[in-house]
C-alpha cells in the first residue's frame, strides 16, 4: 500500500501575523502621502452628500453609535430570519398581456406582485377622457372587479402578496381588489401586500389627487382601522420616495422625506383614534436604489434606524418600530442608448438592496425606459434576483455589511444628515405644508442642478452613454401599445350597472369619514362601480388637488438628445456630424488624447475621423479638407502642443473649419496653445454637454 501521508513542513503553533509588524496609522498615511507626491491625503475625500463625506481610510476610530442587534431596537441591522420577497412590477396597458405575465413569473420565483394602474385611473378620471390620454400608457388599465378578477386569473391569490399602486384613488382600487378576493371565497384576513395609499407621493408624482389633499388624509384612519380588523397582512398606507429620488433628490433628502411623510401619517392615524403601535404597522416605504452601491445600501440601513428613533419618541420601540422597506431600481439611471448596460445598473441595485436589507426587492427589466418590456427583458429581471438569492445565497447573510467600519460610518452620517434636515422640514411645519407651499421644489432643485452639473461633467459617468458610446449599435425597440384601440375595445363589452344606490352611500360615509367607509367602497365594487365613479364618490363635497408635478430626471437623457440630433442629421443628409482628429506628431505622442477625443464627441453623436498623425499643419490641414468633416480637434502632448498648437489651429480654421478644439487644460495664461484661436478645450472635468451642444448646433447649421 503507498503511503500518502504528506510530510510535516512546519512545527508548533502556526501564527501567520505573528510574522510580520503591525505598522502604525501614522506610518501608512506616510507612505500614502509620499505615493500622492505631496498631496494632502484629504485631497482623496470624495463628497458623498451634503455634510457627508467618503474618506480613503477608515478605521475602529470610525465607529459611530452602537448600530445593536439585528432584529432587535433600532434595528438598524435589520432582522434575523429575514426572507427577502422577490416583487415583480406589472405596468402593461393590456390587462390580457398583463394577466399573462403574472401568471408566468410567479411560477418562475416571484414571490409577490406589483400592479400599476394607468395614470388616469391613479387620477381618479374616466381613461377614455381626453384628459387621460397622457397617462393611459404608463399602466395597467384596470376599471372594474371584472377587470381585476381577471388580472389575477393565474394567481394563488391566498398565497402571494399583491401591492396595488393606484396613486390617489388608493381606496377605490383596494376595495375593487377586497371584492374581488371575496368573488373568490377568499378571506382577506389570509391574503398578505399592500393597498399602497400615499396622499402626498402621488400628488406631486402625479400631479393630481383623486379625493383632495385634506379628504385623503381623513380617510387614511378609516381604511388602516379596515385592515387592522379584516385583513391583517395587507398595510394600507406607503410612503414613497421615488418621486424626490427621480427628481434628482440625495440619499439624505430622500431619507428625511420619508421620515417626515411617515410623521405626518402617524399623527394623522393617532388623531382618528389609532395608537402608535397599531399605526406603525400599516406603513411601508419605497425607495429607489441609485448608482453607488455603499451609499444605497447605508442609505437603508440609516432609514430603520431614524424611523425607530422617530417611533420610539411616540411611545413605539417594540417590533412595530422596525420600517418594512420596498426597494426598486432606479429609473434615474437606466438609459434608451445601449440599454444592455442597464443589467449591471439593476444588479448592483439588487445587490445594494439584499446588503442594506430590504424587505422586498423589484429589480426593473433592462428595457424599461424604452416601451412594454419584452420577455427576455422581464425574464432576465427576475433572474437577476434569483441568481442573488440561489447562487450567491445574499439573503442567507444577516445584515453582510455590518461590523465594515466604512459602512457603519456611512450609515451614521447619512441618518445624522437627515434627522438634521428631517427637523428642518418640521420647524417649517412638517410635509404637508412643506408640498402645500411648494417648498418641496426649492429644496430638490439645488440637489437636481448638482446631479446635472456632475453628468455634464462626466463626474457621474454613465457607462454606454456618456462614456464609451457606441455609435454603430443597434437601437433597442419595442412595440408601442394602442391604448385608445384597447379601450375602445373593452368599452364595447363593459355592461352598465345601476350602481346610484351604492355610491350615493358611499358619498356620505366619505364625508363622515366613518369606520364602514371601507365596506361600502368594496359593495359599490362589487356591485359594478367602476374606479372613476369611486373616485368621484369620495370626493363627494371635496374637490381634486393639482399641482405641477416634479419632474422625471433622466442621467442619461441631455446625452440621449444629441444622439438623437445626430440621427437625424444621418437621416436627412446620409452621415453624421463628423469632427477631424488633427493628430500632431507620432502615434506614442497623440494616442491617448485621441482615444479621450473619440469618446468625448462621440458621447454626443459626433462622429470622429482617425488617422495616424501629421508632422506639419499644411498635411493635417489638406488631410482635414478631404475628409468633409466640418470641425477638427487637435491631439497631441503639450510638449508638442508649445510649438505647434497655434500653427495647427490657424491652419484648420483657414481650411473651412467651424470650430477647432484641442485635447488638454488651457494650462495658464503663459501657454502658447491658450492663445492658439482654439474655440474649446476639452479635457477630464470639462464641461462636456456644454461642448457638445455647442458644436453639434455649428453642425446642425452645416448640415
Amino acid at each position: 500500500m503507498v503511503d500518502h501521508t504528506s510530510p510535516q513542513t512546519f512545527s508548533g503553533p502556526f501564527s501567520l501575523g505573528a510574522d510580520f509588524p503591525t505598522p502604525s496609522l501614522e506610518t501608512w498615511r506616510a507612505i500614502a502621502e509620499t505615493s500622492l507626491k505631496g498631496r494632502a491625503l484629504e485631497s482623496l475625500t470624495s463628497p458623498v452628500d451634503e455634510g457627508v463625506d467618503a474618506k480613503v481610510l477608515y478605521t475602529a476610530a470610525d465607529r459611530g453609535a452602537n448600530p445593536g442587534l439585528p432584529g432587535v431596537h433600532p434595528f438598524t441591522r435589520g432582522g434575523i430570519g429575514q426572507s427577502r420577497e422577490v416583487c415583480s412590477l406589472f405596468t402593461h396597458p393590456d390587462i390580457d398581456i398583463a394577466a399573462r405575465q403574472i401568471a408566468e413569473e410567479t411560477k418562475r420565483g416571484a414571490h409577490s406582485v406589483w400592479v400599476r394602474f394607468s395614470g388616469g385611473v391613479r387620477s381618479g378620471i374616466d381613461p377614455r377622457s381626453p384628459e387621460a390620454t397622457q397617462w393611459n400608457g404608463d399602466g395597467i388599465i384596470v376599471e372594474t372587479t371584472d377587470d381585476l378578477d381577471h388580472l389575477f386569473d393565474g394567481v394563488d391569490l391566498a398565497a402571494t402578496p399583491i401591492h396595488l399602486e393606484a396613486g390617489g384613488n388608493a381606496i377605490a382600487a383596494a376595495a375593487t381588489f377586497i371584492a374581488a378576493l371575496r368573488r373568490r371565497g377568499i378571506d382577506s384576513e389570509t391574503v398578505h401586500g399592500s393597498f399602497n395609499l400615499d396622499p402626498l407621493g402621488a400628488l406631486v408624482g402625479d400631479g393630481v389627487l383623486a379625493y383632495g389633499l385634506d379628504r385623503s388624509f381623513d380617510l387614511m384612519t378609516p381604511v388602516a382601522a379596515w385592515c387592522l380588523e379584516k385583513a391583517p397582512g395587507i398595510r394600507a398606507l406607503s410612503v414613497s420616495t421615488l418621486p424626490y429620488h427621480g427628481a434628482g433628490g440625495t440619499p439624505v433628502q430622500e431619507l428625511a422625506l420619508a421620515l417626515a411623510t411617515g410623521i405626518d401619517s402617524l399623527r394623522t392615524m393617532e388623531n382618528g383614534g389609532l395608537k402608535p403601535e397599531a399605526a406603525c404597522r400599516q406603513i411601508r416605504f419605497l425607495f429607489a436604489t441609485g448608482r453607488d452601491f455603499f451609499t444605497e445600501a447605508a442609505k437603508l440601513r440609516a432609514f430603520r434606524r431614524i424611523w425607530a428613533q422617530a417611533a420610539a419618541s411616540c411611545g413605539v420601540d417594540g417590533p412595530e418600530a422596525a420600517a418594512l422597506i420596498h426597494s426598486v431600481s432606479s429609473t434615474r439611471n437606466l438609459t434608451t442608448r445601449d440599454p444592455w448596460v442597464n443589467l449591471l445598473r439593476v444588479t448592483v441595485g439588487a445587490f445594494a438592496s439584499t446588503v442594506g436589507g430590504a424587505d422586498t426587492v423589484t429589480t426593473l427589466p433592462f428595457d424599461a425606459p424604452i416601451g412594454p418590456s419584452d420577455p427576455l427583458a422581464r425574464r432576465m429581471a427576475l433572474n437577476t434576483q434569483t441568481i442573488c438569492r440561489e447562487e450567491c445565497h445574499l439573503d442567507h447573510v444577516v445584515d453582510p455589511g455590518g461590523g465594515s467600519w466604512f459602512i457603519e460610518k456611512l450609515t451614521e452620517d447619512l441618518a445624522q444628515a437627515a434627522w438634521t434636515l428631517f427637523q428642518e422640514i418640521e420647524a417649517l411645519g412638517g410635509m404637508r405644508r412643506l408640498v402645500a407651499e411648494d417648498g418641496l421644489t426649492r429644496l430638490l432643485a439645488p440637489a437636481a442642478e448638482r446631479v446635472r452639473r456632475q453628468v455634464s461633467r462626466r463626474k457621474a459617468p454613465v457607462t454606454g452613454v456618456s462614456t464609451w458610446p457606441n455609435l454603430n449599435e443597434a437601437p433597442v425597440t419595442r412595440e408601442t401599445t394602442d391604448v385608445q384601440a384597447l379601450l375602445d375595445l373593452t368599452g364595447s363589452r363593459r355592461p352598465g350597472a345601476d350602481v346610484s344606490n351604492h355610491l350615493e352611500h358611499l358619498e356620505k360615509l366619505a364625508m363622515e369619514g366613518t369606520a364602514s367607509l371601507m365596506e361600502a367602497a368594496i359593495e359599490a365594487a362589487d356591485a359594478g362601480a367602476t374606479l372613476t365613479q369611486m373616485a368621484e364618490a369620495l370626493q363627494f363635497g371635496s374637490r381634486p388637488s393639482r399641482t405641477v408635478p416634479l419632474p422625471r430626471i433622466s442621467d442619461a437623457a441631455p446625452f440621449e438628445h444629441l444622439r438623437d440630433v445626430s440621427d437625424t442629421i444621418l437621416a436627412e443628409s446620409g452621415s453624421r456630424p463628423t469632427i477631424f482628429l488633427a493628430n500632431l506628431g507620432p502615434i506614442p505622442e497623440h494616442t491617448a488624447r485621441a482615444t479621450f477625443a473619440k469618446n468625448f464627441f462621440e458621447a454626443g453623436g459626433i462622429e470622429t475621423v482617425a488617422n495616424g498623425g501629421f508632422d506639419t499643419p499644411e498635411s493635417a490641414a489638406e488631410n482635414f479638407k478631404a475628409s468633409g468633416a466640418h470641425m477638427a480637434c487637435i491631439c497631441s502632448s503639450d510638449t508638442l502642443y508649445t510649438e505647434g498648437a497655434a500653427p495647427l489651429a490657424d491652419a484648420l480654421k483657414n481650411a473651412g473649419a467651424l470650430a477647432v478644439c484641442l485635447a488638454g487644460r488651457p494650462g495658464d495664461n503663459e501657454a502658447p496653445w491658450r492663445k492658439a484661436g482654439v474655440d474649446h478645450f476639452i479635457f477630464i472635468g470639462s464641461d462636456v454637454l456644454e461642448i457638445l451642444g455647442s458644436l453639434m448646433q455649428r453642425a446642425e447649421v452645416a448640415s
